[in-house]
């Protein structure tokens, strides 16, 4: 038992024990890079939980009061220097997740934004608010208890009776339509718990509500208000909000804010870096020739939304965490070996269960070609450069940019194959996050760009003790 406690021992007091050289912080730059990005396809668990965020930014901040005390200045600045990306990756990765496993430093914030949850939402309820008019319970009613699956044909009534007051008044009409989402399937389409009423309410800000239907009884049926302000200047900005419908079996629906249901908030910018995203309707869905024009219509004004801000809540030209998808750093090539290994995982599995009219004797016989296609589509950053689109940043949504690609919408015209979507979305994600080869790790952008900056090789040797250096002046440094 007590060799087992030394040993915890020993590897906690390895884990703290500060860098006593200038390769000693390129390492540990490295490792905190590579710890906070695991390769693999779980996009999701790439950033790092709060409680090991603090840790990092701990040992770091603590690490170079040390530096600079025992070094002097002139070192620290060159440590800084080389540390600052991760420090700012570890900061702003803090804006992405709530409060919990045990750390209670601070209120919530699991938005992405630069403020505290409960302060986003104070900030900007009025733009995001569902009007007055779609809190009546005739409304609320019709698209929370239906009279029968998939049938919202009072709700739509009831704006149609609200567009018939605001055109007396000569008011912009209120655009609605009701059709089925890609989330779930075909027992979720037939519950009608897949498909959403959408409202675009007109004004300044615009506000594209998404109201999900037929939800069970006595459950709570998301509400979704992604609003686009222009402001004096001609910029536009978006601001997003989700509420929640309390459906009892019987009695008043209550709309409520997000943070008194079931859902306490998520990441806004993992699925709108760009604002609102265009209505894609899932194909075993029937819908009519009006509501198609009406998805058309709307999906022309999206795209018509560029360069598009966040009120200063969210900095979309930010680098703090890591290069967009698509975009290559220093040291990054799209070589063959890097096809190979992008490619292989599905290689390998045509090889063993081949498709019809598809061979792995064909693609391999023809592998140049697919990479060189492959090659040209991987330019993301030619729209998504935070002028036109937002960047594709961590922490995107993995399951949205994999369907974007997979169902041919992006990149916008391709004339990709089946196949070649399938391998270009592999590609993309094995860029960022890296591979293995000959069982060693190749890094990706991400890690690339972390650990971008070298923290040098010359003052190599080891700190003086405290008692040859008590002379020295203490330093802060800020983070």
């Amino acid at each position: 038992m007590q060799c087992i406690w030394l040993s915890l021992f020993n590897k906690v007091q390895a884990q703290e024990k500060c860098p006593t050289k200038l390769s000693d912080w390129q390492s540990l730059v490295e490792e905190i890079a590579t710890d906070l990005n695991p390769y693999g396809k779980d996009y999701s668990k790439v950033l790092p939980r709060n409680t090991k965020v603090r840790g990092y930014m701990d040992k770091l901040d603590r690490c170079q009061k040390e530096w600079i005390e025992r070094k002097g200045p002139e070192l620290g600045v060159r440590v800084k220097a080389c540390t600052q990306r991760i420090v700012s990756f570890l900061s702003a990765s803090l804006n992405f997740y709530p409060t919990q496993d045990g750390d209670k430093k601070g209120p919530s914030r699991s938005l992405g934004f630069n403020v505290a949850d409960q302060d986003y939402y104070a900030k900007v309820d009025s733009f995001v608010a569902v009007p007055p008019e779609l809190q009546d319970q005739k409304f609320l009613q019709a698209i929370s208890r239906p009279a029968k699956n998939n049938d919202v044909t009072e709700a739509l009534s009831f704006i149609e009776k609200l567009n018939l007051q605001r055109k007396k008044k000569n008011q912009e009409q209120i655009v609605a339509f009701y059709f089925p989402t890609k989330l779930g399937n075909f027992e979720s389409w037939q519950r009608g718990d897949a498909w959403r009423l959408f409202v675009r309410w007109p004004g300044n800000p615009i506000r594209f509500i998404q109201f999900a239907t037929h939800e069970k009884l006595g459950g709570s049926g998301q509400t979704s208000v992604v609003s686009v302000h222009r402001d004096d200047e001609g910029t536009l900005h978006t601001y997003i909000k989700d509420h929640w419908r309390e459906i009892p079996k019987a009695g008043d629906v209550k709309l409520k804010k997000v943070t008194e249901g079931v859902f306490k908030g998520n990441a806004c910018i993992n699925c709108h870096q760009s604002g609102p995203r265009h209505i894609d309707p899932a194909s075993w869905g029937i819908l009519d020739d009006l509501t198609k024009r009406k998805i058309l219509a709307v999906n022309e004004e999206f795209s018509e939304m560029t360069g598009m801000r966040w009120g200063g809540f969210y900095d979309v030209n930010s680098n703090a965490l890591g290069p967009s998808m698509g975009e290559l750093v220093e040291g990054q090539l799209r070589d063959t070996a890097f096809f190979d290994a992008c490619t292989k995982e599905t290689f390998e599995r045509i090889k063993k269960y081949p498709r019809e009219g598809l061979s792995y004797e064909t693609l391999m016989k023809n592998k140049s070609k697919i990479f060189s296609k492959i090659e040209k589509s991987m330019n993301c950053t030619s729209c998504h450069d935070g002028e036109l689109r937002g960047p594709i940043r961590l922490p995107f949504d993995p399951k949205l940019t994999h369907l974007k690609i997979y169902n041919g919408d992006m990149p916008p015209g391709n004339t990709l194959s089946e196949l070649e979507r399938q391998l270009l979305s592999d590609c993309l994600a094995t860029e960022m996050f890296g591979y293995w080869k000959d069982n060693k790790r190749v890094p990706g952008t991400v890690i690339r760009y972390l650990t971008g900056v070298p923290c040098g090789s010359s003052a190599d040797e080891p700190l003086p003790s405290k008692s040859q250096n008590d002379s020295n002046v203490h330093h802060s440094i800020d983070f």
